[in-house]
């Protein structure tokens, strides 16, 4: 064997051995990757069927569902400057903006929220502050969120005790449109679907949700009372103390796992803080109002006075108009009496009635009259 032929063979030799030790570090490093499952005392590799499943999607408590499983960095560290938030959302995104691009201090347009959920929201916060003192929940943050689920209960259509005027319903959670696949878990009791759930009412709470933040007189997710102080014990639930902005974005996340929806959320929230006007709904009962009271007891109208007996006539007294015998003239000589007495008539005459015409009026004479009857005819 020449010199060129022992080369050959080298190299030959060489790439057998590379092949050889290529296949054993596989082999190596299959077995890596094996999990031993036990029985007994012995122990055998079973190969991995096929690669980890990705983790589920999760949804927050509208019944959105995103990949997304905690803020960004980049939103935390933005949480508590609106001006920044502001630049992150972009200029198409819904939050209150001035043309300068800073936040409005005054609220912006749009800071007005109908007068009976503003209420709500400020009830809310009272009730979240004696249950729950330590995670100092603020009315802004139920408002903001309030506005972006349901337009603040659709403009503030609900009735004097705070049920909204007609049901506020979310898409049917059937896996399609960026939403969950979650089937029926109430019967329809609340979403009127007994197949799919539909989040429910102003703070938009799908029904398997809800029921884990109910009790305490807190039953009707389509009442803005309830439904908002459901929403403050949800964002409240994670243990945060929400006046802390990197902690209030977090408990907003878990409500919607998006980092725009948290965006929006702090950035309204913000803009109520700042300054809100409660705007009056008319076309609707007043919600919210207070008691009406009971009906005012019936005036007592005072009796009429007595009304007193007509004076006595200055003028002389008439005599009255009928058949009764004549009274004696008067031999006054008052003005209409006659001037001398009168004869008495004869059994044949008989005397006609006096007159009661305004010659009577004449003043009768202060002698008494005559007690002897009248002749008759």
């Amino acid at each position: 064997m020449n010199r060129w032929e022992r080369r050959a063979e080298a190299r030959r030799r060489r790439a057998a051995a590379a092949r050889r030790a290529k296949v054993a570090c596989l082999a190596a490093g299959s077995l890596a990757l094996i999990p031993f499952v036990g029985g007994g005392t012995a122990a055998v590799p079973v190969a991995l069927a096929a690669q980890q499943a990705p983790p589920a999607p999760v949804h927050g408590a509208d019944g959105t569902v995103t990949a997304q499983t905690s803020p960004s960095a980049d939103l935390l560290a933005a949480a508590g400057d609106p001006l920044l938030l502001a630049q992150q959302a972009g200029p198409s995104a819904d939050v209150p903006i001035v043309p300068l691009g800073a936040p409005s201090a005054a609220g912006g347009s749009g800071a007005g929220i109908p007068a009976p959920v503003l209420v709500a929201y400020q009830r809310a916060e009272r009730s979240l502050a004696q249950t729950a003192p330590s995670c100092r929940l603020s009315w802004p943050l139920l408002a903001s969120i309030g506005r972006i689920e349901s337009g603040h209960a659709r403009g503030g259509r609900v009735d004097g005790t705070g049920r909204t005027l007609t049901p506020i319903l979310g898409p049917p959670l059937n896996g399609s449109g960026g939403f969950a696949a979650i089937a029926d878990t109430d019967g329809g009791r609340y979403d009127g679907d007994p197949v799919w759930d539909r989040a429910v009412g102003p703070m938009q709470f799908i029904p398997g949700t809800w029921a884990g933040y109910t009790g305490d007189g807190v039953h009707d997710p389509d009442n803005i009372n309830d439904s908002t102080v459901a929403a403050g014990r949800y964002l409240c639930a994670g243990g945060g103390d929400l006046s802390d902005p990197r902690q209030r974005a977090k408990a907003v996340f878990r409500y919607n796992h998006s980092d725009a929806y948290v965006r929006t959320v702090l950035l309204w929230a913000d803009a109520y803080a700042h300054g809100v006007t409660a705007v009056p709904v008319t076309g609707s009962p007043a919600p919210m109002a207070a008691p009406v009271p009971p009906p005012a007891a019936p005036v007592a109208h005072p009796a009429p006075a007595p009304v007193p007996p007509p004076a006595p006539p200055v003028g002389p007294v008439l005599p009255p108009v009928g058949p009764k015998p004549p009274t004696k003239p008067s031999t006054g000589s008052s003005s209409g009496s006659p001037t001398s007495k009168p004869e008495l008539p004869s059994s044949s005459q008989c005397p006609a009635p006096p007159s009661t015409s305004s010659s009577s009026s004449s003043a009768p004479s202060s002698a008494p009259e005559s007690a002897t009857p009248s002749p008759t005819c």
